[in-house]
């Protein structure tokens, strides 16, 4: 079955939460086929390639020491809640 694979750059976390680096993200057909209905996007680098088939969360950090996600993970959670 599809959602119980390890797919080529990304990797089912728990439940419908997959964890996956940026490039992923561009592979519409990959993510659709996986089940994928909504993308936490946390860079201030990757654009919200598909708008119409995904919903999206962006956090705006980039990576360096200088950026913190904690003051973020309240909306996060939030979001990943209503998607799984």
């Amino acid at each position: 079955k599809m959602h119980d694979k390890i797919h080529t750059g990304f990797q089912k976390v728990t439940g419908g939460v997959f964890l996956g680096p940026a490039p992923v993200s561009h592979r519409k057909e990959v993510l659709l086929e996986a089940g994928i209905t909504h993308i936490l996007n946390a860079t201030d680098t990757e654009p919200c390639l598909f708008p119409e088939h995904f919903k999206y969360m962006t956090i705006p950090v980039g990576d360096t020491s200088a950026d913190h996600l904690e003051p973020h993970l309240p909306a996060a959670f939030s979001f990943l809640s209503r998607a799984v």
